[in-house]
């Protein structure tokens, strides 16, 4: 295959390498995504005109193509005229997947041969995981998973971390995904990772679907639970209390750069502002579509690029609550990770802008409620008001 010497130069590629899956998730958002593994033949002359230095792989289920992600270890190492911080660069990002985690024992040699750091989806203990996470036969997928990190990754030294999903039908179990999570990973990496984990995007709330008052007391309820659990805990120390308790509280996400540092390129090398735009039920491709990989004088669809840019560069709206005035706006309380993409679905109309009211409400309840929380429970803040 020729080199191809026009591409579309990305700062960050969001990388869909496959949009094949082995599992049914009752809350995939790709459910009617076509069955496209990437070759990386296809995709080496992007990386040979220097397109981008940094990747994030995906999928579908990245495991899949496994076979990519060889090709692409062997094509970084024979580069000798590429710069070495460029090679390093994209070896270094392109270890990370996000993967099910189902296939890890069949994909072994090529996890141990790519050094792979696995992200894998566990959405808490068996009965919560299984009532969403299942296989295209409906079963349950739990057990496996974590015979996979117990047996698998574990003895191998292979690197390893959970994030996990809550949806309304499981939003009751809050409590215990809360707690299934810190115990699991203190169990398998100690008190102090368990601690610091708490105050990372381990799992997240999918916000896609219609709330209710009670969903918004019911989280409340269920957060109030999870902290008099740790308040409780008979082998914590009052530090690492409170330290698990202000970490939980006060969690943060990553900075989402969809739009203008960071661009999807799915499985047909067609780009999106976010991954969640490409291949998706709710969405309608072809309008949100950039451009192609490999046709970078055809980029169309400005407004929606620079939109995304607006709310992440020039509003900083991402992560935060900005726009949220309100009495506790100074405190570090950002529990909510805002995302355009999804308010994009819920708004119906593709406006990333969108915000429901009860996402309001629930973001001002929240932030209230764990003032209190705070206060009511003497967690130590610093002079300064932030949390220690």
């Amino acid at each position: 295959m020729s080199e191809r010497k026009k591409v579309v130069h990305i700062p960050t590629a969001d990388l869909m390498i496959t949009s094949m899956c082995n599992f049914n998730c009752t809350y995939c958002f790709e459910e009617k995504k076509k069955q496209i593994n990437m070759k990386f033949e296809d995709f080496e002359p992007f990386l040979s005109a220097g397109g981008t230095m940094k990747m994030f792989v995906f999928g579908g289920e990245p495991l899949i193509n496994s076979e990519f992600l060889t090709d692409l270890k062997r094509y970084v190492n024979r580069r000798s005229d590429t710069p070495r911080f460029v090679r390093q660069k994209l070896s270094e990002s392109a270890k990370v997947i996000i993967t099910n985690g189902y296939l890890i024992d069949k994909r072994l040699d090529e996890i141990l041969e790519n050094d792979l750091i696995l992200q894998v989806s566990v959405d808490g203990p068996k009965h919560v995981h299984d009532a969403n996470r299942v296989l295209k036969n409906g079963e349950g997928t739990h057990e496996h998973i974590m015979k996979n990190i117990t047996d698998v990754c574990l003895k191998h030294g292979i690197k390893w971390s959970m994030h996990g999903v809550i949806n309304r039908k499981t939003l009751k179990h809050f409590k215990d995904v809360s707690i299934w999570h810190f115990e699991t990973i203190r169990e398998l990496k100690g008190t102090g990772e368990a601690i610091q984990q708490m105050g990372k995007n381990v799992f997240q709330i999918v916000f896609e679907e219609e709330w209710t008052d009670d969903d918004v007391d019911l989280l409340l309820e269920q957060m109030h639970e999870t902290v008099l659990y740790w308040l409780k805990h008979k082998e914590l120390s009052q530090e690492e209390k409170h330290a698990v308790i202000k970490n939980f509280l006060s969690r943060r996400g990553g900075k989402c750069g969809a739009g203008w540092g960071l661009l999807a390129v799915d499985s047909n090398f067609d780009i999106f502002p976010c991954h969640r735009q490409a291949d998706n039920s709710d969405f309608d491709v072809e309008e949100m579509k950039m451009t192609s990989l490999y046709e970078p004088e055809n980029v169309k669809n400005f407004k929606t690029y620079n939109t995304f840019y607006y709310i992440g560069v020039i509003n900083k709206f991402l992560y935060g609550h900005k726009y949220f005035n309100n009495e506790y706006r100074n405190d570090p309380f950002y529990w909510i990770n805002w995302c355009p993409s999804t308010n994009a679905f819920t708004a119906g109309n593709y406006n990333p802008y969108y915000v429901s009211s009860k996402y309001i409400q629930m973001f001002m309840e929240l932030s209230s409620f764990i003032h209190h929380i705070f206060n009511y429970y003497k967690i130590p803040r610093d002079k300064n008001g932030n949390t220690r």
